[in-house]
């Protein structure tokens, strides 16, 4: 068979998809397959509808895309860099003879879209642009796209093009076809068809000014019937719900370009009220997600007054969400002889290179972190792609881990939170067998801190007073007290290394404010005060959300009386006992280097 053939038997055809074609090309024999007319057909078919803008601006797009594993370059197939101006020119060539709608749509749009990059030549204003806008409007009125979404694609991007070309009587024309063939296909449970004239009319309200006041009302007809459907399906199933948070959405979107901010509130309250239907149905976890969507949705349309509102109920599910949750106890047997042969090597030594040993060893290494984390990822492929969502003690959701262009490094974060979790268990085993060696005591920590040159001698007494604590079991007042005196031994070594540890208020009058933990913390690794293993540790214990965040948490009094546990003391004492690792050049010494 040759190419010829081919096309014609798809001229001939009604309805395909440029796939069948491109599958159809691909078993031509090999002297068939090396023409370069064949080439250009496969170029031409490989390109995908509708995923171009993300890459190129453009309508037709890579049909998938990889990320090369040692350049880290994403990589697009098909390319628009391997289109050449001999493809132009025959794509242009074949939107002339072929009678097919589905294929003029198909070459005038990749001439349309890539013929000035390629020739520097602007596409024939009426043999491509007006065509490609014909064939789109044609495909959707003869009803020849393999699936009414496909067509709804393709209409609307007819709309968009006559809309920028100001051709009203082909805009008119496309409109009246999208009408028409959604509401052909359009069901309840069909978003996906019936949202797309009314989103088209919500950008294009003075195109659409004929059509408006029946599309409203159909809208609002189905947003009744939604409320009905889950009035009625609320024992059983939580289908309805789903779709009238979309119409909702819908409707609220074009009251926003109303202006109507009272019939937004409207909307969005009676959604809420039958949301609430489905709470016993699917349990407080489902229930709690909902309610933040919800938020999400008054903020949108900037009702700050109705989402604040939804804090209480979320708060509320929250504590119900632990209830819910089953325990699930995992056993790690430890082989004693094991432990000991591991603990013997921290055991040996004078007082203090027990006390050195021991610091050292639960400072997270970052190189190995990193490791744990791939090989976390390798061991749970699909845990790894699942969003966490880490809430308060209450029940409160906080954080999302593992979204957005940050996903990585939250992951990371994360993970050697709980990795020092983990590792508590031995610190705990590492302290007791300290204390029964007597090295590890109230007068051996204070000694190492006592001898910190950038601790203040006010400072001391209230070190003192939580070391104290600390050793009494007494973890509240302990750790209250040697978080915040953290951040003043942090304040004064950036003071000693040279940094500001003020800025100006925003009205400068005002005098000044004090830089945060975070950014003095930033301030000394730049220069190399401490090492990125202290920094990242310090930022993950005290700073960041996704970590333990104690010193936020502490200070905004964000934790509950059980959270103040040995566990969480431990590290604390442990993190500013590091601070002894730290060494500061006399200015002399510095100057005489440099």
């Amino acid at each position: 068979m040759k190419l010829e053939d081919i096309l014609n038997e798809y001229e001939s055809k009604d309805k395909f998809s440029t796939f069948e074609l491109s599958s159809a090309l691909s078993n031509l024999d090999a002297s068939e397959a090396e023409r370069f007319e064949t080439k250009s057909e496969k170029s031409a078919m490989a390109f995908s509808d509708n995923s171009g803008e993300k890459y190129w601006g453009t309508f037709y797009g890579p049909f998938t895309t990889w990320q090369d594993k040692k350049t880290k370059q994403e990589i697009l197939a098909p390319d628009k860099s391997n289109i050449t101006a001999d493809d132009i020119s025959y794509w242009t060539r074949r939107s002339k003879v072929t009678k097919s709608p589905i294929l003029k749509m198909r070459y005038t749009g990749l001439v349309w879209d890539f013929g000035k990059e390629v020739t520097c030549k602007e596409p024939d204003f009426r043999e491509i642009k007006l065509e490609n806008i014909r064939a789109c409007i044609e495909i959707v009125e003869k009803d020849l796209a393999d699936h009414p979404v496909s067509g709804l694609v393709y209409i609307s991007h007819a709309i968009d093009n006559a809309v920028s070309l100001k051709q009203k009587d082909l805009t008119e024309r496309a409109i009246k076809v999208m009408i028409l063939y959604s509401r052909k296909y359009s069901k309840d449970e069909f978003p996906g068809i019936w949202a797309q004239p009314f989103q088209m009319m919500i950008k294009y309200m003075e195109h659409f000014k004929e059509f408006e006041t029946d599309l409203v009302s159909e809208h609002q007809e189905r947003f009744t019937r939604l409320e009905s459907k889950c009035q009625e399906t609320y024992l059983y199933t939580d289908e309805y719900v789903f779709y009238l948070n979309d119409e909702a959405e819908l409707l609220c979107d074009y009251y926003q370009k109303k202006g109507d901010t009272a019939m937004i509130e409207e909307y969005l309250n009676r959604t809420l009220q039958k949301l609430k239907l489905f709470f016993n149905l699917r349990g407080s976890m489902w229930s709690q997600g909902m309610l933040q969507a919800m938020q999400a949705m008054y903020r949108k349309y900037r009702l700050y007054r109705n989402a604040n509102c939804l804090y209480l109920d979320i708060q509320k599910l929250g504590k119900s969400i632990f209830k819910e949750m089953m325990p699930n106890n995992v056993t790690v047997p430890l082989d004693k002889k094991e432990l000991d042969k591991y603990f013997d090597y921290f055991m040996e030594g004078t007082d203090q290179e027990i006390i050195e040993k021991y610091i050292l060893n639960y400072i997270p290494n970052l190189k190995k972190e990193k490791e744990y984390q791939k090989l976390q990822a390798r061991q749970s492929p699909l845990l790894d792609l699942v969003k966490t969502v880490v809430c308060d003690w209450s029940g409160m959701p906080i954080n999302n881990i593992g979204v957005g262009q940050d996903a990585e490094h939250q992951k990371f974060i994360y993970g050697m939170y709980t990795r020092m979790l983990v590792s508590s268990t031995y610190i705990q085993i590492h302290i007791k067998r300290m204390e029964d060696k007597k090295t590890y005591t109230y007068e051996s920590v204070m000694h190492l801190l006592k001898e910190l040159n950038f601790l203040q001698e006010d400072q001391i007494a209230i070190v003192d007073r939580g070391v104290k604590a600390y050793f009494a079991g007494d973890f509240i007042v302990a750790c209250h007290l040697l978080v915040i005196q953290f951040e003043a031994a942090i304040r004064n070594l950036a003071i000693m290394t040279g940094h500001e540890v003020l800025r100006a208020n925003k009205n400068a009058e005002c005098g000044n404010e004090y830089i945060s933990l975070d950014g003095l913390l930033e301030e000394i690794q730049k220069d190399g005060t401490i090492s990125q293993d202290l920094f990242t540790y310090y930022k993950t214990v005290f700073t960041d959300k996704l970590g333990w965040n104690v010193r936020n948490l502490v200070c905004h009094g964000a934790l509950q009386a059980s959270a103040f546990n040995g566990v969480l003391a431990d590290r604390i004492v442990h993190a500013f006992m590091t601070l002894s690792l730290i060494k500061l050049v006399p200015p002399k010494e510095a100057s005489s280097e440099g």
